[in-house]
This record gives C-alpha cells, structure tokens and sequence, in this order.
C-alpha cells in the first residue's frame, strides 16, 4: 500500500477566518455556533483538506451497485484544532472527497498514527 503525504490548509486559520467573518454579522456566540455547524456539514471535505497523509485501502462498491462509479476508499490522517484525526473517506475517480465512512480522534500522533496504519 502506498502513502502519500499532503501539504495541509491551514485548518485552524480557516476556522478563525470563518468565525470572524460570521462574527460581523452574527455577534461572537452566534458565529461559533454557525462555524460549527458548517463544519460538521461540510466535514469530509474539511477533513480532506486538513489530511497530512492518506493511504489507498481499496476500492467502493456503492450501494446502489452503479457500474459507473469510480470510487476508492481512502485512509487519512491529519489534525483539526487540537486533535489528530484518522478518518475513512470515500474520493472520486477525481481525487475528490464524494462522503466520509468515518471518524476518530486522538489527543496523540503516536496513536493516530497506529489506527492511520491499521486502518482498512
């Protein structure tokens, strides 16, 4: 299996930006809210963007059994805030994130790297 790295956005600056552009409209409370919420809405492609490295873990199968479909599941690893992240994510035949598998945390690189690494 092959991994390749990932020069990441910087997730934190995107945040603060989002929060303070939400702020001048919203007030303080309202925005961290909304940021939040977007976040969570938009989160596989968040995460994608804020990858370190992903790792190819096989291919897709859509449920609906579409042929046409070109997808691969795809391992990633990144931090987000304070915490590391290790996510499954399914990519288009684009390099494009199309929806998120799954999602854990780490409060340590050492052990997200460990789940990164086992992932399947």
């Amino acid at each position: 299996m092959q991994t390749r790295s990932h020069v990441p956005e910087h997730h934190d600056r995107i945040v603060s930006t989002l929060v303070r552009g939400l702020s001048d409209t919203v007030g303080a409370a309202a925005a961290i809210v909304l940021a939040a919420r977007f976040l969570e809405a938009e989160e596989a492609d968040v995460l994608w963007d804020a990858r370190l490295a992903e790792r190819w873990i096989g291919r897709y199968e859509s449920l609906d059994g579409d042929p046409e479909a070109d997808l691969d599941r795809l391992a990633i690893i990144g931090k987000c805030g304070d915490d590391w992240f290790v996510a499954i994510v399914i990519v288009d035949g684009e390099g494009h994130p199309d929806g998120l598998i799954g999602r854990r945390s780490f409060s340590d690189f050492s052990e997200a790297r460990r789940a990164f690494n086992e992932a399947r």
